[in-house]
């Protein structure tokens, strides 16, 4: 029954894999049949058909009695598909399969996996060994039912690798013992080590946090500041942590060449770039040059982003969360994620906040300083002008629609 499973699982696995799409190196998705199907007959296909080969009806109702158990291990080719399975997973699912509780799942299941291989040498073994009821400590246990030998073979098999056997009598069951015990005492090590790196690579981003945490209360302390103003900074670090986890982007970014590094850029900011009229015309380069200048920050619910009058150097692009904006205390709309606001920072010189904005909602956003447009303007003075220009048109297309433009163009009108 075992073997029918077996094969018939490895059958519908080669079926699945004629019809399941190929992602390439550069993140390239192929739906055609056609092209699957060739790349897979011409890859693992000959691979997995030997280890799907069925035996057991070959052999017929005898199966069990006259294979030779080197047959069996055919079975064993097919870790090959695992192995390619696991290469892909530490590529394309970086998420879900680099957490450590699935490391540890697979280093758990590759334990089990060699602890059943240890289990079927010695079963073998035995079979053929001289006082093999001697050498396992259990009389008659060859003749007991399959799955109660197997789990006494399993208990053995697992207390020999850790060296708790008597000697065997029989050379071959030597021979075995020291194999098992040997590779065992290898598994061990490995198993703890791995996982001590685990716990260590786990830990070292919440080892930093927590000194450096431990850095800001001290001064909080030191400098007596209210416990209010302290939980408001304590708070920000925090959500800081979970939104970047514990990684500097910018750090990150600068050790890579610059050609990954602005297909990096684009790519993370894509939805800024799809959602941003100022940029959605912009050139290669110097969108690259401004996307490299955002910095990431949080506002947190009835904190004050900006206040109405405030001298405007910033520009700020929503990511999640809810803003409020209000002219002289009366509410005149939201802002939501995709949305930006305080564009006229880059585009005027000493301008003025038209509205205090502050978050309803913990608030994750974007910054964009004019000190740091500026420095990109002297990189791409054109690009920069059309830049101005177009945020400068699209505040007048905006003027009748947008609170905050039409707010200061009644301003505008009072003053004029």
């Amino acid at each position: 029954a075992v073997e029918v499973f077996s094969e018939v699982f490895f059958a519908c696995d080669i079926i699945l894999k004629f019809n399941v799409a190929i992602q390439g190196e550069e993140g390239t998705v192929t739906l055609n049949r056609k092209k699957i199907a060739i790349r897979y007959l011409l890859g693992s296909f000959s691979v997995d058909l030997f280890s799907t080969f069925p035996w057991c009806l070959v052999m017929g109702e005898d199966f069990e009695a006259s294979t030779p158990s080197g047959i069996r291990l055919i079975r064993l080719v097919k870790l090959s598909s695992w192995m390619r399975f696991n290469d892909a997973s530490g590529v394309n699912m970086q998420d879900m399969f680099s957490h450590p509780l699935f490391r540890v799942a697979k280093l758990v299941a590759i334990v089990m996996l060699m602890v059943h291989l240890f289990v079927c040498l010695i079963h073998n073994v035995a079979l053929k060994a001289i006082n093999a009821d001697i050498w396992l400590g259990y009389p008659d246990i060859l003749g007991e039912s399959n799955l109660d030998k197997y789990f006494y073979l399993l208990y053995f098999t697992t207390s020999t690798m850790v060296g708790e056997r008597s000697l065997p009598q029989d050379r071959r069951a030597v021979l075995c013992t020291l194999l098992v015990f040997w590779l065992g005492t290898s598994i061990y090590i490995t198993c703890f080590t791995e996982i001590m790196r685990l716990m260590q690579t786990y830990d070292v981003t919440n080892t930093d946090f927590r000194k450096k945490m431990d850095r800001c209360l001290s001064y909080l302390n030191r400098m007596r500041v209210p416990p209010r103003l302290s939980r408001k900074i304590t708070n920000y670090f925090t959500k800081m942590q979970e939104e970047t986890k514990g990684v500097d982007s910018q750090e990150f970014l600068q050790e890579l060449p610059k050609y990954l590094r602005q297909e990096m850029v684009i790519f993370l900011n894509q939805g800024i770039i799809e959602n941003m009229p100022l940029f959605q015309d912009c050139s290669y380069p110097f969108l690259n040059a401004i996307l490299m200048r955002l910095r990431v920050s949080v506002c947190f619910a009835s904190h004050i982003l900006c206040c109405e009058g405030d001298m405007g150097d910033e520009m700020y692009i929503i990511v999640s969360g809810e803003f409020q904006f209000a002219q002289k205390g009366q509410k005149l709309g939201t802002l939501l994620p995709g949305m930006f606001f305080g564009e006229g920072a880059l585009l005027e010189t000493h301008g003025r906040r038209m509205a205090t904005v502050y978050a309803t909602k913990t608030c994750t956003f974007y910054s964009l300083s004019k000190e740091d447009f500026d420095e990109v303007s002297q990189g791409f003075p054109e690009e920069a002008n059309r830049f101005i220009k177009e945020g400068r048109d699209a505040m007048k297309a905006s003027i009748d629609i947008h609170p905050l433009h039409a707010a200061k163009r009644s301003q505008l009108k009072t003053t004029g």
